[in-house]
């Protein structure tokens, strides 16, 4: 499997490596969330407008709280799965039990962490300007220039 991203500019003019994916809700909605890849967050986390949208009842309360830069923030755990596109006009899911922030200004983008990222070879390539995810038989090689 072969998911490409894209590098994509924030208000203040950052690029941040991100993935658009969707999100299984209530009934089967499927929920649009663009993604940053975070190779250094343990946990997939979803904003909470992706929450909101999701409509979804919380896992039970485990006093799980996520910290980062801005601090420690209250997060609900959802049962859920990540459609991830195949580039043939299909979605594989991943199902899982995500996290996700209760207070509105906790989070900008939603973050695919290692618990996620860990099943995929992960190319973020600044120069190349290249964003993939390869798992299965898709496979990279470094070679010399």
């Amino acid at each position: 499997m072969r998911i490409d991203g894209q590098w994509r500019a924030t208000a203040s003019g950052a690029r941040l490596p991100c993935i658009d994916l969707e999100v299984r809700g209530a009934d089967g909605r499927r929920v649009p969330a663009t993604f940053i890849i975070d190779t250094g967050a343990e946990r997939t986390t979803f904003t909470y407008d992706v929450v909101y949208a999701l409509q979804l009842d919380p896992e039970p309360d485990d006093g799980t709280y996520l910290v980062g830069v801005g601090g420690a923030s209250r997060a609900i755990r959802l049962a859920t799965a990540l459609l991830l596109p195949t580039g043939a006009g299909t979605s594989v899911p991943m199902n899982g039990v995500f996290y996700g922030f209760t207070d509105p200004i906790s989070l900008d983008f939603s973050v695919l962490g290692r618990d996620v990222l860990g099943r995929f070879a992960v190319i973020v390539d600044r120069p190349a300007n290249q964003v993939t995810l390869l798992a299965g038989n898709h496979r990279y090689q470094v070679v010399a220039s």
